[in-house]
């Protein structure tokens, strides 16, 4: 399972991770690398509600890079488990650390 990212221009996989707010790992979907995030996101945010059900009442925030901006994204999230999906944005083109972006890249430290 290989592909071709077209917008970073790297050949390889993707992976989309769904974590809790320490970091901790709920669900990992591996992809060729030209699949839409979007997409995958949606599916693993499915596959974990499949799972685990008791967490349809907990989550209220989904906090995602502005990789997943957009309505449609949110609309969809919104109809699965009624969660306000919040976009961290990088402002600056220095070095800073993003509020609730670091969980997530600790999580990928980890892994490395």
């Amino acid at each position: 399972m290989c592909g071709f990212d077209g917008g970073k221009k790297v050949k390889g996989r993707k992976r989309q991770t769904l974590v809790d707010s320490q970091g901790l790992l709920l669900k990992v979907i591996v992809s060729e690398a030209n699949a839409p995030e979007r997409v995958l996101a949606a599916y693993a945010l499915m596959e974990l509600l499949e799972e685990h059900p008791e967490l349809l009442d907990k989550v209220e925030v989904i906090w995602v890079d502005s990789g997943y901006d957009g309505d449609k994204f949110a609309l969809s999230v919104w109809l699965m488990i009624q969660a306000h999906v919040e976009v961290i944005r990088r402002t600056d083109q220095e070095f800073k650390v993003l509020p609730k972006r670091w969980v997530v890249e600790r999580t990928f430290a980890w892994f490395n």
